[in-house]
């Protein structure tokens, strides 16, 4: 479990009781768009290139802190709302997509 391939192979078989393959796919996205600082292009073409164990140790992380129901944001500590990155905690409430809609 050393590339993109593995880790998004490992989530989905991990959380695949919590959330649908496209949930799982869009979340392993945000991790490696936030994490490794990749575009979704990169995240294609590298997506059999060795990762740091780092990044493998906090992938894995995140997994077991989304099976515990907990959600993305609140994880990597931060949302976009409206072209804009807001920091939030446990304690924020995490912007609705239609809420951003309607603004």
């Amino acid at each position: 479990m050393n590339t993109i391939h593995h880790l998004s192979q490992y989530a989905l078989q991990e959380l695949k009781d919590s959330y649908s393959e496209h949930e799982i796919e869009c979340i392993c996205r945000i991790v490696y768009m936030d994490v490794l600082h990749y575009t979704n292009i990169e995240i294609h073409l590298k997506k059999h290139e060795f990762l740091e164990k780092s990044f493998i140790d906090k992938f894995v992380q995140v997994v077991e802190e989304l099976k515990t129901d907990k959600p993305i944001q609140y994880i990597l500590g931060e949302t976009e709302f409206a072209g804009i990155d807001f920091q939030l905690n446990s304690e924020t409430l995490i912007p609705r997509p239609e809420t951003e809609e309607l603004v």
